[in-house]
């Protein structure tokens, strides 16, 4: 079930700024193209809706870091009014209100921000017959979401989507994301669900669920709910170890990011 109009923004405002942002990180640490583009990017950019969600974006000596814990940044601002001009942002769907602090000697960074942003909107935009005729874009576009994407969305649900703590009131546990014969793994921890957390790599403990896509071709088509789970389950695509109750509560999560976005 969709929620109301403003709870609908206010989520996919916090997913747009706590789960496609921070996919920036991982973009750089594994995209040559990225890489170059940042290589001089040295400045913080905040992004602030007025409902309180923020987050913080620290490039220096080419990497990133999110949400940096420093009193010495003076970042440039972008403040907007609402939940929904922050996704009208990130949908191109109308043109936003934006409250910067910045004067136009500023603007060259974020022009290089936004050149980042076309980067990371390609590769997760590409249709499957060029992922399917690139491996390298496929491998890269896989790994941004199973890696970074959907571990962070699955979180913000389980942490602020009223719907997603219901499902996951009865099943708690450690996931393991992986995908067989690639370095793409990421995890989630939801011993409760409003403090439910992830990371990317292996788990920092035994997992109570593992969840192995034999490879990049099933993970694309899981990722784009092209596959039937039960199917791929039996017939060993999916591989399930541990609990599988918290599996498809964690499944029931999953398919309610489709709800908000579309990537």
């Amino acid at each position: 079930m969709k929620p109301d109009p403003e709870t609908y923004e206010r989520i996919l405002a916090r997913l747009h700024l706590r789960a496609i942002l921070p996919a920036f990180a991982d973009l750089i640490e594994i995209d040559k193209n990225a890489q170059d583009i940042a290589h001089k990017m040295n400045f913080a950019l905040c992004f602030r809706s007025w409902s309180g969600i923020e987050t913080l974006l620290h490039f220096e000596a080419g990497k990133l870091i999110i949400n940096p814990a420093s009193e010495n940044l003076a970042p440039l601002k972008l403040a907007f009014p609402s939940d929904k001009q922050v996704n009208n942002l990130f949908l191109h769907r109308a043109f936003p209100l934006i409250l910067p602090n910045w004067r136009f000697w500023k603007l060259p960074k974020l022009m290089k921000f936004r050149k980042l942003s076309a980067r990371l909107e390609s590769i997760l935009k590409s249709d499957p017959v060029q992922l399917r005729s690139d491996p390298s874009l496929l491998q890269t576009h896989i790994h941004l979401l199973m890696g970074s994407i959907i571990p962070s969305a699955f979180t913000v649900l389980a942490r602020h989507e009223i719907a997603s703590q219901n499902i996951l009131s009865s099943q708690s546990g450690l996931i393991q994301l992986q995908v067989s014969g690639y370095p793409i793994r990421s995890w989630i921890d939801c011993q409760d669900p409003e403090s439910t957390t992830y990371g990317s790599g292996a788990a920092p403990r035994l997992p109570d669920l593992a969840i192995t896509f034999r490879d990049l071709e099933t993970a694309l088509l899981s990722t784009r709910h092209e596959l039937d789970a039960l199917a791929a389950t039996s017939g060993g695509d999916i591989k399930l170890e541990g609990k599988i109750p918290l599996g498809d509560a964690a499944n029931a999560v999953l398919d309610r990011i489709s709800l908000y976005l579309t990537i």
